[in-house]
């Protein structure tokens, strides 16, 4: 709520200082340079985005860096630290499957195993059942419950523990 105010208060600004650059997606250097350096500061007014811009970067930064910690907001790099240690990686890539599977309440538990690009996803009959400290263990950055099942964060690798549990579980990958 508090950028959307903010967001609104610099376009009703830019709009009291006559600025009239374009965009096409992000806003970023590639649309400042094309639709406000390029069109000349006679069509654009694009210094005056300069002179308003930088105390207005730090408007924005203090503003946030202040509500995070009023509200104590759990952005990434401030989340909890927890004692747990990760099991040093010495286990194959099978080994680790049959940890997993154990950690996922075992194989009855598991309804279907899919992954993205860096998530374990799996459908399980039970999340009480599903060890989350051993999952963290084995290497899982996070996991969540999600929609009836868990989401264990692997990065990388999740893609090749789903292929390996399937094959463990007799399933199709």
């Amino acid at each position: 709520m508090f950028h959307a105010f903010l967001d609104g208060v610099s376009f009703y600004i830019a709009d009291l200082l006559n600025i009239s650059i374009g965009n096409t997606f992000s806003g970023g250097v590639i649309d400042f340079t094309l639709f406000g350096i390029l069109q000349g500061n006679e069509n654009t007014n694009w210094l005056r985005v300069i002179i308003v811009g930088l105390p207005w970067a730090a408007l924005y930064y203090f503003s946030f860096l202040f509500l995070i910690k009023k509200f104590n907001v759990m952005t990434p790099g401030r989340a909890e630290e927890s004692e747990e240690v990760v099991e040093q990686q010495t286990s194959s890539l099978t080994e680790n499957a049959h940890k997993i599977i154990a950690a996922l309440g075992s194989a009855n538990n598991i309804e279907n195993v899919d992954a993205c690009i860096t998530r374990l996803r799996v459908a399980v009959k039970e999340v009480k059942a599903v060890d989350k400290a051993t999952l963290k263990k084995l290497g899982a950055i996070d996991v969540l419950e999600v929609g009836g099942g868990v989401q264990a964060v692997f990065g990388a690798k999740a893609v090749l523990y789903k292929s390996e549990v399937n094959q463990i579980l007799g399933k199709e990958d």
